[in-house]
């Protein structure tokens, strides 16, 4: 009864264990290529309207099959007050 086994799931039975997976570190990665920088946009960029920050970044290339999508942001306040977050 054994050997039935064998013979039908020879695909599964395997003598060695599975390849390992090689860890990777800093040395392993190179400096990137074909990197274009288009924009920035940090914490203090929440005002700016977004078609103008949209249409600085399509301006600089790559972008000319973009769908138009409507985005709403919503800003909230944080109070400060004695010099920490209320």
């Amino acid at each position: 009864m054994g050997e039935i086994w064998i013979q039908c799931f020879s695909c599964c039975i395997t003598d060695e264990p599975p390849p390992r997976r090689h860890r990777i570190d800093r040395s392993m990665i190179g400096s990137p290529t074909n990197f274009r920088h288009t924009a920035h946009v940090g914490s203090g960029d929440m005002n700016v309207h977004l078609n103008s920050l949209q249409h600085q970044m399509a301006s600089k290339g790559g972008y000319e099959y973009a769908i138009p999508v409507n985005v709403q942001i919503p800003v909230v306040d944080v109070k400060i007050k004695n010099g920490e977050m209320a």
